[in-house]
């Protein structure tokens, strides 16, 4: 299943990669030219087999998984992907009992290097449920223009946060609310952070915590799981912990719904009102959870995304790019306008001799260690990455010469830094050299690699 992916990416990371496909929520699956399913995950084989009945194989033609969709239309789609254009459709396909399902395509082409197309990736939503929602919230005026306002700015948007501050604000404005609040632990679970707050312009704003420990408010995250929804006012019976919450924002009525990826727990989102204690009647609440649910939702997917992005295009053990990236960044560099750009090249001297005496976890350790060593070093926007076992290498944008001599030096003295502190001892073998042009790029990166080797013997001359 793994020949659909980038042969450059290793095995290592095509296993990380496959688990974060495994792990999405919407059915992923890839064809080659001719229509024939070259991968799919477990999410798209549960669907078909418990909707359809349908074991899913390799081979097996889309169209006749798919019988509900004209193929008139499928072949204008396929046409157009691989042609390298990407593409979002939604679909109304029947299912054995003569029902209908709303699923939502999202089609991209599936390269095999710069300029081969050899297929196609499909992501697909079963949307049904929101369109029934949808439909609900349509017997009023307001709750239209709602859920067609929140779904046009979540659809596709150009900066996904500022779609959704713009979510929060029609949201807030209709309903009347105090407050709107997205926490998330999604990537650090010991604490929750602040990801968007909404106030209304009329109240006095409230210091929320940027970030908590569940340890602060005892019994809140279980309170919340155990009964999938958290209403709060000052009759509530509730925990200790979860009036502690709610007082310190002043808070006189709140409605709390749990974020969830697959039975994971990932943050809450909030409605506050901090003027009255009204109750919210059936209804209203009921309208707050399916905001809640269409937020969540696209929240889940951007998480998704980004986990897809991240492990795509960096090392698992050291967080730093991989050689993928790195080979893309190339790319970027030689048609941009960062000249003059630097190459360093840095080999990890002995991690052969480490893992081979004292095991593999050592010489993980040993790479984590050296990982640091450069993540000190260097910026941001330069580009740091482990392109081999032992091998990394860094582009430097708007770096000349004399300065890339530094940094070189200056990893020198960051290893004596960390070395103190280590039993196994973090060695570079280095090597640089500076490009000025779009055709300097290649023959500096050679150069910046016969460097490093004669600075890896000169190493070695001076061992006893």
């Amino acid at each position: 299943m793994t020949e659909f992916l980038n042969p450059d990416v290793s095995c290592d990371d095509c296993s990380d990669l496959l688990s974060v496909l495994e792990s999405s929520l919407d059915g992923i699956w890839a064809i080659d030219r001719d229509c024939r399913i070259i991968f799919f995950n477990s999410a798209f084989k549960d669907f078909m087999k418990n909707v359809y009945g349908i074991d899913v194989k390799l081979g097996i033609l889309l169209t006749d998984l798919f019988k509900g969709i004209d193929g008139l239309k499928w072949n204008k789609i396929w046409k157009k992907v691989f042609a390298g254009d990407s593409l979002k459709r939604i679909f109304s396909v029947k299912t054995p009992s003569d029902g209908r399902l709303t699923i939502l395509f999202r089609i991209f082409p599936l390269r095999k290097g710069l300029d081969q197309i050899s297929g196609a990736v499909i992501i697909g939503r079963n949307i049904t449920r929101e369109r029934k929602k949808e439909k609900l919230l349509r017997h009023n005026l307001m709750e239209q223009y709602l859920i067609n306002e929140v779904f046009k700015s979540l659809f596709n948007p150009k900066d996904f946060n500022e779609a959704v501050e713009k979510v929060l604000s029609i949201i807030g404005e209709q309903t009347k609310m105090s407050f709107i609040y997205v926490y998330e632990d999604y990537y650090d679970s010991e604490y929750c952070h602040l990801a968007y707050k909404w106030k209304c312009k009329s109240i006095e704003d409230v210091n929320f915590d940027e970030e908590f420990n569940y340890d602060q408010y005892h019994g809140f995250k279980e309170s919340l799981i155990e009964n999938n929804i958290l209403m709060y006012n000052k009759y509530s019976n509730c925990s200790e912990g979860v009036r502690k919450f709610f007082e310190k924002n002043n808070a006189k009525y709140a409605v709390v719904f749990p974020m969830m990826i697959k039975g994971k727990y990932i943050g809450f989102i909030g409605f506050q009102e901090n003027r009255s204690d009204r109750f919210l009647t059936v209804s209203e609440v009921d309208i707050l959870r399916i905001f809640a649910s269409i937020l969540g939702n696209a929240l889940i997917q951007k998480y998704t995304e980004e986990k897809l992005t991240y492990a795509s295009t960096h090392d698992p053990l050291t967080g730093l790019y991989n050689r993928a990236y790195f080979d893309a960044e190339i790319e970027r560099v030689m048609n941009g306008r960062s000249f003059p750009v630097s190459i360093v090249m840095a080999d990890l001297n002995g991690l052969k001799q480490i893992n081979d005496n004292l095991g593999h976890k050592e010489g993980d350790e040993l790479i984590v260690n050296a990982s640091k060593v450069l993540m000190k070093v260097f910026r941001k926007e330069d580009c740091v990455a482990r392109i081999g076992g032992d091998e990394f290498a860094i582009i430097l944008p708007k770096t000349d010469e004399s300065l890339m001599k530094l940094l070189i030096e200056r990893i020198r003295n960051v290893e004596n830094e960390i070395n103190s502190a280590l039993k196994i001892k973090v060695s570079f073998a280095l090597g640089g050299a500076t490009a000025h042009s779009k055709e300097d790029i290649q023959k500096n990166i050679v150069l910046a690699d016969e460097m490093m080797y004669e600075d890896k013997r000169r190493i070695k001359s001076q061992k006893p």
